[in-house]
């Protein structure tokens, strides 16, 4: 369940004052606990903070890094998870569609621009995803192959037209 809605603003105190009731949390320890999977820190954290402030109070980049192997920790039917999910996907692709996953927080070089065109637009081929980006096309073919081979993304023939075209679709 979760706090009583709380501020966007509000201080940490007042955030794990409504968490954690009957003791006081310091930032960086809560911080540290959440990261390890600790137990008693990361469940009651993910089912009684709003998405808003776990995100904000972890930080979004150790979330995005993080969350996909932190989710492990929590049964599948864990209160809070599901929008915790919705969150990381949106934080790393900027779509709603994209399951937690540690490949998507390892891109290397501009692989990360490739991929958020695909999810943003589905069914680009390579030539136009490399455009977008203004990324040669050998560049953006590299990326597309090591997005493939990470099963993030999968591609199709289309045989319409006079050249065959590979376009490109995320996996979820």
């Amino acid at each position: 369940m979760l706090a009583p809605a709380l501020p966007k603003d509000a201080v940490w105190t007042t955030v794990a004052r409504s968490v954690f009731w009957s003791r006081d949390v310091v930032l960086d320890t809560w911080r540290a606990q959440v990261l390890a999977g600790h137990p008693a820190y990361l469940p009651d954290s993910v089912s009684r903070m709003s998405t808003w402030h776990f995100v904000r109070f972890l930080g979004r980049s150790l979330f995005e890094k993080h969350w996909p192997l932190l989710r492990q920790s929590l049964a599948a039917t864990h209160p809070g998870r599901s929008r915790l999910d919705v969150a990381w996907s949106w934080a790393t692709s900027g779509g709603f569609n994209q399951p937690p996953e540690a490949a998507l927080t390892e891109f290397p070089g501009r692989c990360r621009e490739i991929f958020d065109v695909i999810v943003q637009q589905q069914g680009l081929s390579i030539y136009e995803a490399a455009r977008r980006c203004g990324m040669p096309y050998r560049r953006a073919h590299a990326h597309v192959n090591w997005l493939t081979g990470k099963n993030l993304l999968r591609s199709r023939i289309d045989t319409r037209g006079a050249r065959l075209q590979r376009r490109l679709y995320t996996m979820a």
